[in-house]
């Protein structure tokens, strides 16, 4: 089976089909299992894999479960992603994996709903460091950071020489957002932010005094 083609921002339609959930649950450049058993997640996924493979990860304010079966408040921003394997089970459930692509804006939910929901959603610009004069030293403070957090991982020591190679300073912020034991008001922040520094020393900060949040590795997120 021939591989799928790239992401192409300039044919992505703007319309993102919605999967909720009360945390940030995926990054750009982040691989993030998924268990789909909801009927209207169900239909959703199918209706991706029959198309583009595109889902929009959103997040839910929180108060969100008073009406949970409804249409809840969501945060702004969100995480535009693309399965790049699933499976369905013999009871009509998904196991997918979900590869982060672009941080996004949610701009205006549309109407009718179908049993899912679906909203205009712009891309936020990812902005790569070009004038910072210490890109590196932010790299190599965030990775030695990441290493000594995650030292009880077994990941621990994969993770950070993979992110000590050859990864755009980006895409090291994004691994250890996704990572790391921060608050969900910080991820969050750190979903809305395109700026790499700027997302690199936010983490620097937090990981300099640390604040309560799941322990590694995440869980494996479900509807």
């Amino acid at each position: 089976m021939p591989a799928d083609p790239p992401f192409d921002p300039e044919t992505f339609s703007g319309v993102g089909r919605l999967f909720p959930l009360p945390q940030v649950a995926a990054f750009p450049h982040v691989v993030t299992p998924l268990h789909v058993f909801e009927e209207r997640y169900v239909a959703l996924t199918a209706e991706a894999l029959a198309s583009d493979k595109l889902i929009t990860m959103a997040v839910l304010e929180p108060g969100w479960e008073h009406d949970y079966a409804g249409r809840p408040p969501l945060s702004e921003v969100g995480c535009l992603g693309k399965v790049i394997s699933h499976h369905k089970t013999s009871e009509g459930r998904y196991n997918l994996l979900l590869l982060g692509l672009r941080r996004v804006r949610l701009a205006e939910e549309l109407e009718p709903p179908l049993a899912y929901r679906r909203s205009r959603i712009e891309l936020i610009e990812e902005r790569e460091p070009n004038q910072d004069p210490h890109p590196e030293t932010l790299r190599e403070q965030l990775v030695g950071l990441l290493r000594d957090r995650l030292a009880s991982s077994g990941a621990a020591e994969e993770l950070t020489h993979a992110l000590s190679a050859t990864a755009a300073l980006g895409a090291v912020a994004d691994l250890a957002a996704h990572s790391l034991p921060i608050s969900p008001e910080l991820k969050l922040r750190l979903l809305g932010e395109g700026d790499a520094v700027t997302r690199c020393r936010l983490l620097v900060a937090a990981i300099d005094a640390p604040e309560p949040g799941d322990a590694f590795p995440p869980r494996f997120s479900s509807n």
